[in-house]
């Protein structure tokens, strides 16, 4: 039975900021990582238009997980767009 923990957080860099160090030692006992940010960072920043930082914090994302060997899986709604009910 394969051994599976996800991060999800809510936006771009959370989960390097905040859970890296926990999800690769997760992984060296064996376990298949998978990462998701609910939101997109698509008010991310002031230099850059929406499509353009979407773009960039989405590449970003699943270059972290293509270097770590994690399961990336896309965002699904744009900043703002999080409620807690």
């Amino acid at each position: 039975m394969t051994k599976r923990a996800m991060a999800i957080a809510c936006h771009p860099d959370d989960i390097e900021f905040g859970m890296a160090g926990t999800l690769l030692r997760l992984q060296q006992a064996g376990y298949e990582i998978h990462y998701m940010n609910v939101s997109n960072g698509s008010l991310g920043s002031e230099k850059y238009d929406r499509d353009t930082i979407v773009a960039m914090r989405r590449n970003e994302a699943k270059t972290s997980c293509e270097l770590a060997g994690f399961h990336y899986h896309e965002s699904i709604c744009d900043d703002l767009e999080v409620f807690y009910n």
